[in-house]
């Protein structure tokens, strides 16, 4: 396949300046040197803030013309940093994911398109319906889910369950606040990805009778 100009000045300079920009991260490293520099921990984490928001911020205007462009593309590259910092350093990924959990914060390495899509399947499961106009993420996510009136919460037992139907309430959650980071649907005792999937824990209260979709 033959590459366009611009493709081959693209990977030559973006090349270069990558390099460029690494050597200059790591001459940072120089600095924690104590019998040469003297700094306080704040210093350095501001350092650290600054450069960590510049590069999202830069990476982040690469194919995005709207707010809500930047800011799924600033989702997608945290995600992104978990996921390498996984691979990484194991130990530190087990201690951020805990000081998340102590905050309430559930954090599930998994894009929200890759949820929006096992929802997608999910949905037509559910309702055995194979509409083309059902296919509108736009649509899908802005559907709501509530409470169902005639289930009676006293007949469970377990405290997460409990907490996620009534932060659903009677007025209901739009499915695109049920899959985001702070949805109560990602909240579980167990370390089990999967029963810290959105997606599965609502398909669960939607089969047992507990949520119903508002129409």
């Amino acid at each position: 396949m033959i590459k366009s100009r611009r493709k081959e000045r693209f990977e030559r300079v973006s090349k270069n300046r990558l390099e460029r920009a690494l050597q200059a991260i790591d001459s940072l490293e120089n600095l924690s040197n104590q019998s040469n520099y003297e700094w306080a921990q704040r210093e350095v984490d501001e350092i650290s803030g600054k450069l960590m928001a510049r590069v999202k911020l830069v990476m982040a205007s690469f194919g995005s013309e709207t707010a809500e462009e930047r800011f799924d593309k600033l989702r997608e590259q945290d995600l992104l940093q978990y996921r390498l910092l996984k691979e990484a350093d194991p130990d530190v990924f087990q201690m951020v994911k805990l000081q998340l959990e102590k905050n309430g914060h559930i954090l599930v390495i998994e894009s929200d398109a890759d949820i929006v899509k096992k929802f997608q399947i999910l949905y037509e499961e559910l309702t055995k319906q194979q509409t083309k106009d059902s296919s509108s993420l736009k649509d899908l996510l802005n559907e709501r889910y509530q409470l169902n009136p005639a289930f009676n919460l006293s007949r469970l037992s377990a405290k997460h369950n409990i907490a996620r139907l009534k932060w659903l309430g009677p007025t209901g959650r739009t499915l695109e606040e049920i899959l985001s980071l702070n949805s109560m649907y990602r909240v579980h005792p167990d370390p089990d990805p999967y029963k810290q999937n959105p997606s599965a824990n609502l398909k669960w209260d939607i089969e047992h009778g507990r949520v119903i979709k508002i129409n």
